[in-house]
């Protein structure tokens, strides 16, 4: 037998290609229903063994997605309260196969549909929600002694050094008043202790200055400790 000099004598069979490894992975996931297990709301049941080890992670980073755990090599339960189990179902195969989710052509029609519904649906749950905002409690507008509340800047306060009134805590006294050591008269405890009503007073550290006033108000007190400051 005889060749043509330019063609090769014998051209060799292409080896089968074995089946595509992303068909392979097309059914990692079959069902998707009720977990009825505590702490979960869905289970997925499938082939895992094709996935990566770190597969819960990536479905945990999915939109409506709090929490994903395997169990064994045909099972992962997973915590997504807003999902349907169609929904969760098709988010797992995309995740596990994302090119296969561009090819909707080689899907059957019905099947096809029913994941594109899941997908829009996904979409609508997830795609737009609202961004975050604190919901944030408005101050109340009578704060004592600490200016007009959404005023900037800060209305100032001529408080004397005198900051505050609270409730002692220190046995046998029954106020406190917070004090700026640089914005008082050297003298200013003499001045408190001087005061009608007030038994005694004492010095906690150089900001504390505990008073016994049984009777009187904090906003009395402090009315008359910052008076008798002022002079």
């Amino acid at each position: 037998m005889m060749f043509h000099p330019q063609s090769p004598a014998w051209i060799p069979d292409e080896p089968e290609a074995p089946a595509d490894a992303r068909h392979a992975s097309h059914e990692a996931f079959a069902t998707c229903g009720p977990a009825n297990e505590p702490g979960f709301t869905h289970l997925l049941t499938g082939d895992l063994t094709s996935l990566p080890a770190t597969f819960p992670r990536m479905l945990e980073a999915a939109d409506g997605v709090e929490k994903a755990v395997a169990v064994g090599t045909d099972r992962l339960y997973v915590v997504a309260p807003f999902a349907t189990a169609d929904e969760l179902l098709v988010l797992a195969q995309a995740l596990a196969n994302p090119w296969e989710s561009a090819d909707s052509a080689v899907m059957a029609s019905g099947d096809g549909d029913r994941r594109l519904e899941a997908l829009s649906r996904l979409a609508d749950d997830f795609g737009d929600t609202a961004a975050f905002e604190p919901a944030v409690a408005k101050a109340p507008s009578s704060l004592p002694g600490r200016g007009v509340v959404g005023e900037w800047p800060p209305v100032p306060i001529d408080d004397a050094g005198l900051l505050d009134c609270g409730t002692s805590r220190r046995d046998g006294f029954t106020h406190v008043l917070w004090v700026d050591r640089g914005a008082v008269p050297g003298d200013l405890a003499e001045r408190v202790a001087g005061l009608p009503g007030v038994a005694r007073i004492e010095w906690e550290g150089t900001e504390l200055l505990h008073l016994e006033a049984h009777g009187a108000t904090h906003a009395d007190l402090l009315a008359e400790a910052r008076s008798v400051a002022r002079r």
